[in-house]
């Protein structure tokens, strides 16, 4: 199932962000390392899918390389994750070169390469509105948002979503009472969203998988996925 992971600076607002995403209870505080270990929750508002959502320790300046050690087990949550969500305090000064300090960070843990969404947290203390900056494809690239007064969190929220729907395969797949294994592995997904049963005992069943990961299963169970609008008895 897709995955978000929070990373930021140090006071960045990234806790209470993801307490807001998630309506989770994580310890907030502007202090290092409040967030010692990766804490999955499920994003909330998602429209049916299920989204997990990581937050991770708070990055500064000049990180030796013995607390990355440390910290490897949250580190590597980031570097899996199928997306980040890099938090940036826009009302501090010096929020241009922490930014750097961060994705040197994700450098260092190979996580430079995840597709990464910018969130900019704390507009309520530079008075603006929230709002989304977009590139190529009309994809969110940043989102400017306040985690504590909640402004632009439903912006974010739907921008999360966008991106995990974008190369989405939905429909109907016929499955035959032998095959459930291949059933099982879907549930276990959370790709189904409903299930009928024919009259000859098979099953139909209404899956949303990323284009990944439909390559990914066919491949393992060696069979085409092949999807279709309704099915046979609604014909």
């Amino acid at each position: 199932m897709p995955t978000v992971a929070l990373a930021g600076y140090t006071n960045s607002g990234k806790s209470t962000l993801f307490n807001m995403l998630t309506e989770a209870d994580v310890y907030a505080q502007d202090q290092l390392f409040a967030t010692l270990d990766p804490t999955w929750r499920r994003l909330k508002q998602a429209g049916g899918q299920t989204i997990l959502m990581a937050d991770t320790v708070g990055f500064v300046s000049d990180l030796p390389h013995e607390l990355v050690a440390a910290f490897s087990a949250t580190l590597e949550e980031t570097a899996r994750a199928d997306l980040l969500l890099h938090v940036i305090d826009v009302a501090d000064p010096h929020h241009l070169e922490r930014e750097e300090v961060v994705m040197d960070v994700l450098k260092s843990i190979e996580a430079d390469d995840v597709p990464t969404l910018r969130v900019y947290n704390k507009i309520d203390l530079r008075g603006e509105a929230p709002y989304v900056k977009t590139g190529a494809g009309g994809m969110a690239e940043a989102v400017f948002v306040s985690a504590l007064t909640g402004a632009g969190v439903d912006l974010l929220t739907d921008a999360i979503i966008a991106y995990f729907n974008r190369d989405q395969k939905n429909g109907w797949l016929h499955l035959a009472p032998h095959e459930g294994a291949l059933r099982s592995a879907l549930y276990a997904e959370h790709a189904v969203s409903e299930e009928r049963i024919a009259a000859d005992g098979s099953q139909w069943l209404h899956i949303t998988l990323r284009e990944k990961r439909y390559q990914q299963i066919q491949s393992q169970y060696n069979r085409r996925l092949d999807l279709q609008t309704q099915t046979d008895d609604q014909e």
